[in-house]
């Protein structure tokens, strides 16, 4: 029996969760973590090192620090070895201080996401496609994969912008960032759809086109990922962004380091991904490229109506005045899938985002999206991906 096993049985454990307090993403990752410990009836005590106006005694989490198991977000290898040494388990949550085989990591899909990214992109019907990133970091590289290869596999491609944004002065660095993105504003094919590494860079590269009097999302249309509240809301137009998974990665990790603490490690993976589910649509990507006028106005009935109602392409073709045999050959040569499969796609994305991030029983989300029953529901849900709905959330959020 290992030395951790025996004190976590005399004693409650005590679990460090070190997680920058910059991060938009802290208070889910910390929520996650509790839903584990309820669902699963464990008695943690945390130490969080977490903002308390003094009224609390600052918890310092570094190679020094002696607790029972541990949740962080990057990791020195000198924390890494330290912590080994007095045999204390750690799961990181960070994509840079992923490449550690010795360490156990929870991540979002950051390939996942630029596929997610790539599809909700093509379906704008603009030309032109770019990624902004920082080849420096991995979760940008592997967005950036994602997101090519998904382009490719339509016959899309890509143009690719790099900037390694913490090489530039500190001091100096708003100043020198905003030249580099105005020359790179100035060199896309526009319209174009860009996707951004995140909601940070996002934010930036949108002042930047209101400097130059270059529209958003006309001229481009911009995405960026995590759903920073801040960043998002901050920005004119607002911006559209993938949601960062922070309550499912906060509860894997959790689940993740009770494993490793109670010796039951050997089918682990070294990194588990979870999967990024949700995509919140907002000013900064609310155009339509098509010259396809008809094709346009169906995509448009689709978004704002398929994942609240039961929409039927009927009831598209009749508001369009034009038949169901012309709407489909041009979504088919448009858009290279047919107005149901388009529907189908609108709404099993919704789904699937409810069932991961919400507590909502299927029959309120049958309810909430305009199915008939949950009975419906569930055949639409089995249907289109081979699980039950209630099983699909047991495996992507309770593994």
């Amino acid at each position: 029996m290992s030395r951790t096993l025996k004190k976590t049985q005399q004693a409650t454990p005590v679990i460090g969760i070190r997680i920058p307090k910059w991060a938009s993403f802290t208070r889910e990752v910390n929520q996650g973590i509790i839903e584990f410990l309820q669902s699963a009836s464990m008695k943690w005590r945390l130490d969080i090192d977490s903002e308390s106006t003094n009224e609390l005694p600052s918890v310092s989490i570094n190679s020094r620090w002696k607790g029972d198991g541990l949740i962080t977000f990057r990791l020195s290898r000198q924390e890494q070895s330290a912590f080994r040494r007095r045999g204390i388990p750690v799961v990181n949550i960070s994509s840079e201080s992923s490449t550690n085989p010795e360490v156990h990591s929870v991540l979002p899909n950051n390939y996942q996401a630029g596929v997610l990214a790539a599809r909700y992109l093509a379906d704008l019907g603009m030309p032109n496609f770019a990624f902004w990133g920082n080849q420096k970091r991995n979760y940008s590289r592997v967005r950036q994969l994602g997101f090519m290869e998904e382009l490719g596999r339509m016959g899309k491609t890509c143009e690719i912008y790099d900037c390694d944004v913490y090489a530039l002065p500190f001091k100096e660095r708003w100043t020198f960032l905003g030249r580099e993105m105005r020359k790179v504003i100035r060199k896309f094919r526009k319209p174009v759809a860009l996707f951004v590494k995140d909601d940070l860079a996002a934010r930036t590269i949108v002042q930047q086109c209101e400097n130059l009097g270059v529209k958003v999302p006309e001229e481009v249309a911009i995405l960026g990922v995590n759903d920073d509240l801040v960043f998002c809301h901050a920005s004119y137009p607002p911006l559209s962004s993938l949601s960062y998974p922070g309550r499912r990665i906060g509860f894997v990790a959790a689940s993740v380091l009770s494993r490793l603490m109670g010796g039951d490690s050997a089918d682990l993976p070294i990194v588990t991904e979870v999967n990024i589910v949700n995509l919140i649509k907002r000013e900064s990507t609310n155009t339509l490229g098509f010259e396809d006028e008809i094709v346009a106005r169906a995509i448009k009935i689709i978004r704002e109506e398929a994942c609240h109602r039961s929409l039927m392409v009927s009831q598209i073709t009749k508001r369009l005045g034009v038949s169901r045999s012309l709407l489909q050959a041009r979504m088919n040569r448009v858009m290279g899938r047919s107005p149901k499969q388009l529907i189908d796609e609108a709404r099993e994305l919704r789904l699937k985002g409810l069932l991961e991030t919400t507590d909502l029983p299927v029959k309120a989300i049958s309810y909430e999206m305009g199915f008939s029953s949950s009975e419906e529901l569930c055949r639409f849900f089995k249907r289109s991906t081979g699980v039950s709905p209630g099983k699909y959330r047991i495996e992507q959020r309770y593994r």
